[in-house]
């Protein structure tokens, strides 16, 4: 910082942080559908759960069905209102931060969580539907002639390949099926915050050993999900072989193992081992 920077934009006050791990990966922020003026969410929800593998929360709130309803509809009104959450994907590393006695204290936020209305009632009556036509089949002679003779069915699986699997896991039917097959986890509603609003506080006060270099810090600002991602997609595999005069499966190789994120310019490149640091971080 130049002498005019500091004059014009001088420190005014330095403000000790701490680092709370008591909440740590259960913090979470929530979006909720917009709502006019108006017509505000009428209660706090009445029922909570969620399923930690997948990320997913889901909250019951009551329907007042008292008013402006058509009672003489066919259709059912349902008692309870439904939201149910998506991951939205992290662009960056949250934080919640708590001032108090003159210090800021950090919690990192684990997830963010975008709540929209599941509309599962249309779904149960489409079930309902479903269940009277099967409760009540038409007869056929087909019917006879099955309950005639017992039918004995032999079914041959054929092994998948790698990338078959890989397809059908990539599948949004294979991936629904992942999720249904977790249990729900009931969550206890607290109307009183007092006791977890204190667990955002850190009462130590040994000081953090601040031991990376600058580089090292400006990488681990960049937010990455999963260190362990193959990253190849990101840096093109014709312009690696054509700089380094490589085979095809050797710069396949290469992407895979060293393709790195450079924190200074936000481009994917390659990051040998015998790199120089510093010219790296150009």
């Amino acid at each position: 910082m130049t002498d005019t920077a500091a004059v014009d934009d001088p420190v005014v006050r330095e403000i000790p942080v701490h680092l709370a791990d008591i909440l740590r990966g259960n913090i979470h922020v929530v979006q909720f559908p917009l709502r006019p003026v108006y017509r505000p969410m009428t209660s706090k929800p009445v029922q909570a759960k969620y399923k930690p593998s997948n990320s997913m929360l889901s909250l019951d709130y009551p329907l007042h069905t008292e008013d402006h309803y058509n009672n003489d509809d066919d259709m059912d009104i349902p008692p309870r209102l439904t939201l149910q959450s998506s991951v939205v994907a992290p662009v960056s590393n949250y934080a919640v931060g708590v001032f108090r006695d003159g210090q800021l204290h950090l919690t990192p936020v684990t997830s963010v969580l975008q709540m929209r209305p599941t509309m599962s009632h249309l779904d149960d009556d489409d079930g309902d539907d479903d269940h009277d036509m099967q409760a009540h089949p038409a007869p056929s002679s087909s019917n006879v002639v099955a309950a005639a003779a017992e039918e004995v069915q032999v079914q041959v699986v054929k092994r998948q390949s790698e990338r078959a699997l890989a397809a059908m896991q990539n599948s949004y039917a294979y991936k629904r099926s992942v999720v249904q097959s977790e249990k729900w986890t009931d969550l206890s509603i607290n109307a009183n915050e007092d006791d977890e609003f204190e667990q955002l506080f850190s009462d130590v006060e040994t000081p953090v050993v601040f031991d990376v270099t600058p580089q090292a810090y400006l990488h681990a600002l960049s937010y990455r999900q999963d260190d362990n991602l193959t990253k190849a997609v990101h840096v093109s595999r014709n312009h690696v072989i054509d700089t380094y005069k490589i085979p095809a499966p050797l710069a396949k190789t290469l992407l895979t193992e060293y393709a790195v994120l450079n924190p200074v310019n936000r481009l994917w490149r390659l990051k040998l081992p015998d790199d120089n640091e510093a010219t790296w971080l150009r």
